[in-house]
């Protein structure tokens, strides 16, 4: 029995969701449930490549993408599964009775042998996974599926391991910590507690590990740990986890616990006084394995923090100036989200140290927009040599060229990522004072799709490729910016990206000491960008679609750009790619000529599969060639897995696969007959093949023969013959060949003794015995002994395979008569 189920508590889900800047502070505010549709017990939960797996007793393996819609899964097994990690693509799950499963996507399983039992927790870091359990075992492996046991310098029960913060840390009985930078190489470290330690956690700076009596304990570094006091419960815990800024503990009788730094603790109500056992966080959501068969969720009002109000309520835009007009007909629902989030500029120029940052919106269905704080976004640069963005947005050029700044906004259900193209220059263009004679002021005043002042928009001022910096417009919807004499173009970037657009004016005059013309408002109109893609395969090198003529569209794969195009004056576009993108996400952003920018995720399929050959001729005793045409050229370097009739194989030791050819190794599959080949790839669907592997050569130690009879004079006697390869494979076709002796002392009679129909007076080697053996490897055939045979005078059968005396092999014992 797993250590770790010693309550033997039947387990539920326990689902806590809610955006990253509200989240800490209504966990567990409202709780409701619903029943799973199984009683069987949970015991350990994970989050990794957008799902979330559960798995407990009786194989039960479940899956969510949100924490709160789960789906079974068939595991292939009835043994209990005790614990559940990914990496590397795969996702490996532990259980008793040597259990071992691995999935590509958490739904589709395999099952393998080979590893020892008692293992109670997994996790993957550093290329590798760790798995622990009694007497301190700790076993290493980099595909999952094979195993390699190392030391851990102690017996104690090991109840878990996680990767945290580039380390594993091993928490077990007796107050037993480890650490590894790697897995092989382990330290012990003092817990200063005798409490048995069931889970461990990382955030903000800190580890923090749980376990029996309200034991909690925290450390800078990993290695100096501190016994936290004020906990307020002596409950058993025996899981924590860490998301949106909070840590979550759980145990018995129900208890939760969560904390921010591991120090100060609240207890917010479960609902439940059942034993809690595992929790894990994904997608803004905590996941507790529990009692009862339920999912229990506490799900905050997913609605963005905003700059001025906590609800982001149709008003004005502007904050200190009224509109001049009041909007004749007052909302009577709260705006929705029309699409997800805009940026305040989405193209501008930096210098060497300059900054700016990086303001997001969410969009709302009224031409309004409200400020989503940083907290729930993150940002990253594509090359941040060039230009770093920092976790508040705050980007800093740092030297020449131009980068791509992803902003990535987690709702809980789905992630929005907006893109931002920032060129560095070495002397970025300067505002002047207003009293240099030289000046001319771009003056302009900017309201919205209502008439009212446009407060915050930003402004680009350029002229030909030399962009000053940002600015914003003011309460009253005005700017005022000194510029060298000349003509400008203006860009005023819109502050709803989605309902409404920019507003752009080309050739402004800016005269020496004079504002710019024109002085009239400059409205800000309701509209959005066309963009549509059409369909594409998962072997295709262009994406194909329309958006406004002159747009540029970029295609980019996270962070990485794969590819522009510039749209003809149709609106028709070409992306041309290096190489097809199966199963990826593209986003491709369109960006028309006055800076309005929309994105479009496509969704690449995977490369129809590829058609397996075959090997005509296959044995167990020589490589199983099975060939291919990969017109792609993707598949030797995407293969996750090969397996024959559901046994998986493994990479170099079974098989090798190289360009059009995949080569299952002699003696990998030892059993004659059909056998399903089903190749699965992370850019292909699966490949599958029957391949026929015939029975191997004859071999002695396996063969047998019977007589039926007695050899006697006169007498005829039937030979029975098997005939099978070294893995006991039946060989069929082959013919069986016997050496006759023949002792003739006496000379007074010429003895012949018949193998079928043909007598044998004298002693040969190598002639046939019976016909070819049959499907089942037998063959039989008649020995006939003379009517009279001489005193001393006899014979000896030897029977085996191959003409060759030198290379005969027998099978068993001769058989042998002597009068």
């Amino acid at each position: 029995m797993i250590k770790r189920l010693i309550a033997f508590w039947m387990v539920f889900i326990l689902v806590v969701i809610g955006p990253a800047n509200s989240f800490a502070n209504s966990i567990g505010s409202s709780w409701s449930g619903q029943t799973i549709g199984t009683s069987n017990l949970f015991i350990d939960v994970t989050y990794d490549n957008g799902t979330f797996v559960a798995v407990g007793f009786k194989g039960l393996i479940t899956t969510s993408s949100d924490g709160t819609n789960w789906s079974s899964q068939n595991s292939g097994t009835s043994n209990l599964l005790s614990s559940v990690a990914y990496g590397n693509g795969t996702y490996v799950v532990l259980g008793g009775s040597n259990t071992l499963l691995t999935s590509s996507n958490g739904t589709s399983w395999s099952i393998h042998t080979g590893t020892p039992d008692l293992l109670y927790g997994i996790a993957y870091g550093n290329g590798t996974f760790v798995a622990v359990g009694g007497s301190g075992k700790i076993m290493t492996s980099v595909n999952g599926t094979d195993w390699i046991l190392q030391s851990s310098g102690i017996e104690l029960i090991l109840n878990n391991v996680v990767f945290l913060n580039g380390i594993f840390v091993a928490v077990g009985n007796s107050g037993t910590l480890l650490t590894s930078n790697n897995g092989t190489s382990w330290s012990i470290k003092s817990s200063s507690t005798t409490q048995h330690l069931q889970d461990v956690s990382y955030g903000n700076g800190i580890y923090m590990a749980v376990g029996a009596s309200g034991t909690i304990l925290t450390s800078s570094n990993g290695s100096n740990w501190v016994i936290q006091s004020e906990v307020g419960t002596t409950k058993n815990l025996s899981g924590i986890s860490f998301g949106d800024n909070t840590f979550v503990a759980v145990g018995e009788a129900g208890t939760i616990l969560t904390s921010s730094d591991g120090v100060t603790w609240s207890s917010p109500t479960s609902k439940t006084t059942s034993s809690l056992m595992k929790v894990g966080f994904g997608n803004h959501a905590f996941v507790i394995a529990s009692f009862a068969g339920e999912i229990i969720t506490s799900t905050p009002t997913p609605i963005p923090t905003t700059s001025s109000s906590p609800t982001p309520t149709p008003t004005s835009p502007t904050a200190t100036t009224a509109p001049t007009t009041a909007p004749t007909t007052a909302p009577t629902t709260a705006p929705t989200i029309s699409s997800p989030i805009s940026l305040d500029a989405t193209k501008y120029s930096l210098g060497i140290g300059g900054t700016h940052t990086t303001i997001v919106r969410s969009n709302y269905n009224d031409n309004s927009s409200s400020i989503i704080s940083a907290n729930g976004v993150t940002f990253a640069s594509s090359n941040s040599t060039i230009a770093s963005v920092d976790a508040n947005g705050v980007v800093t050029g740092a030297s020449r060229g131009t980068v791509t700044i992803s902003t990535y906004y987690n709702t809980g259900n789905s992630v929005y990522t907006r893109y931002a193209t920032v060129t560095v220059d070495l002397k970025p263009a300067a505002f002047l004072e207003a009293n240099d004679s030289k000046a001319g002021a771009v003056h302009l005043t900017v309201v919205d799709s209502d008439g009212h002042p446009a407060q915050d928009a930003v402004v680009k001022i350029s002229q030909g490729t030399r962009v000053w910096p940002l600015v914003k417009t003011g309460s009253d919807g005005k700017i005022k910016a000194y510029v060298p004499t000349g003509k400008y173009n203006v860009l005023v970037y819109t502050t709803n990206g989605t309902t409404t657009k920019n507003f752009a004016f080309k050739n402004l005059n800016a005269f020496a000491g004079q504002l710019s013309e024109p002085l009239v408002q400059q409205q800000l109109v309701v509209g959005s960008v066309s963009l549509t893609l059409n369909a594409m395969s998962g072997g295709d090198k262009k994406i194909t679609g329309a958006a406004p003529a002159g747009s540029t569209v970029t295609a980019r794969v996270g962070t990485t750009t794969i590819g522009t195009a510039i749209t003809d004056k149709s609106g028709k576009f070409t992306i041309i790619l290096r190489t097809p993108q199966p199963s990826k996400t593209i986003s491709v952003t369109a960006v028309d000529l006055e800076e309005n920018e929309k994105s479009v995720d496509l969704q690449v399929p995977l490369i129809a599969a590829v058609t397996l050959i075959a090997a005509t001729k296959a044995d167990v005793d020589h490589d199983t060639i099975i060939t291919f045409n990969d017109k792609a050229g993707f598949l030797v370097n995407s293969v996750t897995s090969i397996t024959y009739n559901g046994t998986a194989l493994i990479k170099e030791t079974d098989y090798k696969i190289t360009v059009g050819r995949l080569t299952i190794k002699a003696g990998v599959i030892q059993a004659a007959g059909s056998h399903t080949i089903v190749v699965k790839s992370s850019a292909y669907n699966d490949a599958q093949v029957t391949q026929v592997i015939n029975a191997g050569a004859a071999a002695a130690a396996e063969s047998t023969y019977t007589l039926s009879g007695t050899l006697t004079e006169g007498q005829p006697a039937t030979a029975t013959v098997i005939v099978k390869d070294k893995y006991r494979n039946l060989v069929a076709g082959k013919q069986v060949y016997a050496d006759i002796n023949v002792t003739n002392l006496t000379r007074t009679k010429a003895e012949k003794y018949m193998i079928g129909i043909i007598p044998y007076g004298a002693t040969v080697r190598g002639t046939k015995a019976g016909g070819l053996t049959d499907a089942n490897g037998v063959t039989t055939f008649t020995i006939t002994m003379p009517t009279i045979v001489d005193t001393g005078d006899g014979v000896t059968f030897t029977l085996r395979t191959g003409v060759s005396v030198a290379a005969a092999i027998a099978f068993g014992d001769p058989i042998s008569f002597t009068k």
